[in-house]
């Protein structure tokens, strides 16, 4: 993944953005990678990220934008940004404050839910879409005292999957070995 800190809403003395875990807008550093909303006390991440190879994680929030690569897959609970351009998968649901834009290579699976939504030509969208006026309601932050990676009695069995990648970190490339079908 890549940070770019000159994200969505930046001027030379700083940059207005919507945290979302709250919905409240604050005023940050132009230059600041990540902050704590002063009305929610959440860390907010704020550098752009792109995401190429296989991501498992459980979510990717950022108040700047996401691209997933071509060739990437993404399978999430939530993904939340400004803008978002998918050129390989996401399995979850997409949210945007700007647009969503799944280019030809693109499919998403699951809803989308964003101010624009542009799906080129071959591009797939598996799920419905919504489009929203202002501000899309915010990511849920999990209940006080009880961290996001906690499972609840809906969430699917956990795998043994490597550990998510860290938001500043370069890109990751996991490679699993493939599944063997059951009897074999």
């Amino acid at each position: 993944m890549a940070a770019d800190p000159q994200g969505p809403g930046s001027d030379a003395g700083g940059r207005r953005i919507v945290c979302y875990r709250c919905g409240r807008e604050l005023r940050v550093s132009g230059k600041a990678l990540s902050v704590f909303c002063p009305h929610c006390q959440q860390r907010l991440v704020l550098e752009n990220i792109r995401i190429s190879g296989l991501c498992p994680t459980r979510e990717v929030l950022t108040c700047g934008d996401i691209v997933v690569e071509q060739g990437a897959q993404l399978h999430v609970h939530r993904i939340w940004a400004q803008n978002i351009i998918v050129r390989g998968r996401v399995v979850g649901p997409v949210t945007a404050r700007g647009s969503v834009e799944v280019t030809r290579s693109g499919r998403i699976d699951g809803n989308v839910a964003a101010a624009s939504v542009v799906v080129r030509d071959g591009g797939i969208v598996k799920g419905q879409c919504r489009i929203v006026r202002g501000s899309p309601p915010p990511a849920i932050a999990p209940p006080t005292g009880q961290s996001s990676a906690a499972v609840r009695p809906s969430d699917p069995p956990r795998s043994a999957s490597p550990p998510a990648q860290s938001l500043g970190a370069p890109p990751l490339r996991l490679r699993r070995p493939p599944l063997k079908p059951p009897g074999s």
